[in-house]
């Protein structure tokens, strides 16, 4: 019953995307990737190396094709709602269903997600597909299951086509089943050649897009014109009202107890590593910060519970009151402050 939920309102959210993609006539694929790319032609620049092979190759597709992407966009932000939620039932059992749905629900209405949506096709598809692969991974190291680490390097696989950082965030959680299992020695080499191959091809694509650590204090008013070195921009996914207006109030109710499953440990590592590859790259957007701010949302669920369920229970009317503000606020972010 849970599940057929959770499966509705997931087509809900593809559903409406898709309405409000016609409705308002967004057709047009405007990646940063294609802006950056004509914006840099018409003034004589240099193209900065892309963070996707996917928007390097096949941008004018999407272009091009626009009903097509947003037909894909609006199916992949349900699947990303629907394995949002699953990866929470795994890091946080027990969790009531309607803290889950409503947590999933200011995910998806944040403003820079729906933006992404319909300006940054490939990232959203990726982030579908990181959170098929963080459930993948954190079933895998559950259940002791070879199969599902296989199928999740694939999915990341595919991933990094989208966006190469994917490699660097996911590596940690696909490494950790390894050690649990206790299956064949022909299923840990294929394991450990599917990761292998995983790391290599990252590293490459990495290698190509002028990371370098000197970056780190540099800031580029570009065409995406932020005036902040990288190692501080990528800090205000924590507080950027972009993201989401309820993220900074959960922090007094977050506990170290939190993030005492080794998965959840796993994420914070790869936390760590998209963020080294992140602050070096030469151009950035609020769009690259999304993978890194949906997997700091499964980290931060426990505290979002406790504010629903404790609250609903001692004070409901107060409770209730913030929760409409709060969706009422991102709505209108979306709305206005991304001028729609």
């Amino acid at each position: 019953m849970r599940h057929s939920l959770t499966f509705v309102l997931a087509l809900t959210v593809s559903v409406a995307f898709l309405l409000i993609g016609i409705i308002t006539g967004r057709y047009s694929y405007s990646s940063d990737s294609l802006h950056l790319s004509e914006g840099f032609n018409t003034i004589g620049g240099v193209f900065p190396p892309t963070t996707s092979w996917l928007n390097e190759h096949y941008v004018h597709f999407f272009k091009n094709h626009a009903v097509c992407a947003l037909l894909l966009t609006s199916i992949s932000a349900g699947l990303t709602f629907f394995y949002f939620i699953r990866c929470i039932q795994l890091l946080t059992p027990g969790a009531h269903l309607n803290s889950k749905l409503l947590y999933a629900g200011f995910m998806v209405s944040a403003p820079i997600y729906s933006l992404s949506v319909y300006h940054d096709r490939s990232l959203t598809v990726a982030l579908a597909l990181l959170m098929f692969a963080t459930r993948q991974s954190i079933e895998a190291a559950e259940k002791q299951d070879a199969k599902r680490v296989i199928v999740a390097v694939i999915i990341t696989s595919v991933g990094i086509l989208m966006l190469s950082g994917l490699a660097l965030l996911l590596l940690p959680l696909l490494v950790l089943p390894i050690s649990n299992l206790n299956s064949k020695r022909l299923n840990k080499f294929i394991m450990f050649s599917c990761l292998s191959t995983l790391g290599i091809l990252g590293a490459l694509m990495i290698y190509r897009q002028g990371w370098s650590i000197n970056h780190y204090l540099e800031s580029y008013n570009t065409l995406l014109n932020y005036p902040i070195p990288n190692l501080f921009f990528t800090a205000l996914v924590l507080i950027n009202p972009h993201f989401s207006v309820a993220l900074p109030l959960l922090a007094p109710l977050a506990k170290k107890t939190d993030l005492y499953l080794p998965e959840k440990k796993a994420l914070i590592l790869g936390i760590i590593l998209y963020l080294t590859w992140l602050n070096g790259l030469p151009h950035l957007s609020d769009f690259l910060l999304l993978p890194l701010w949906v997997t700091i949302l499964l980290l931060a669920f426990p505290a979002w519970d406790r504010f629903v369920v404790y609250g609903l229970y001692f004070f409901k009317k107060t409770t209730i009151t913030v929760l409409v503000v709060l969706f009422s606020v991102q709505v209108l972010a979306t709305l206005f402050i991304n001028q729609w």
